[in-house]
């Protein structure tokens, strides 16, 4: 019975392997940002102009010499105090009175112009990328001399528990039948 429990323990032992190791999952993050910046810039440009506007003041007639006289001596006097001229940086403007010519001239004279414009947009991008791995072990068909040895001492001991179960059972057919 000694035998039988031996072999049995010894096949238990033998046959045994350690379980296989967890797979191990991995996650993974990684951010990606694209910056994308425009600078735009619009230029307005004016050319310089410069304008005149010259009139002539007619004589007066409404029939009394004494009436026109005193009607174009005051009209004069009036367009004489228009004379006005303003000048800023390059550009003037201005209306003069010349009483002999009988002559009202407007004028104005603006310098080229230039507006820029400048607009600068900046867009930025966020990608958020997650990647799962998962690791699985491989089983490798190798067995280590320290699994083998102990399987064929099992293989072995149960060949014999075999053999050894078999000749009881004859020896005890023998004696039944002999009985």
């Amino acid at each position: 019975m000694a035998m039988c429990l031996l072999s049995l323990l010894a096949l238990v032992i033998g046959c045994a392997k350690p379980p296989l190791p967890p797979a191990k999952e991995i996650s993974q993050e990684t951010n990606n940002t694209t910056v994308n910046h425009t600078d735009k810039t619009e230029i307005d440009r004016n050319k310089a102009v410069n304008d005149s506007l010259k009139i002539v003041i007619g004589d007066i007639r409404t029939g009394l010499a004494v009436c026109d006289s005193l009607c174009e001596l005051e009209l004069s006097r009036v367009l004489q105090q228009l004379n006005h001229a303003k000048t800023s940086g390059d550009n003037s403007y201005g209306i003069l009175y010349d009483k002999y010519k009988k002559q009202l001239t407007m004028y104005a004279n603006l310098a080229e112009t230039v507006n820029t414009l400048s607009k600068s947009a900046k867009d930025s991008i966020v990608y958020k990328d997650k990647l799962f791995t998962k690791e699985i072990p491989v089983v490798v068909k190798y067995t280590p001399w320290y699994y083998e040895y102990p399987a064929y001492f099992s293989w072995a001991c149960l060949l014999l528990f075999i053999a050894y179960a078999l000749y009881k059972i004859r020896l005890w057919t023998k004696t039944k039948l002999q009985s």
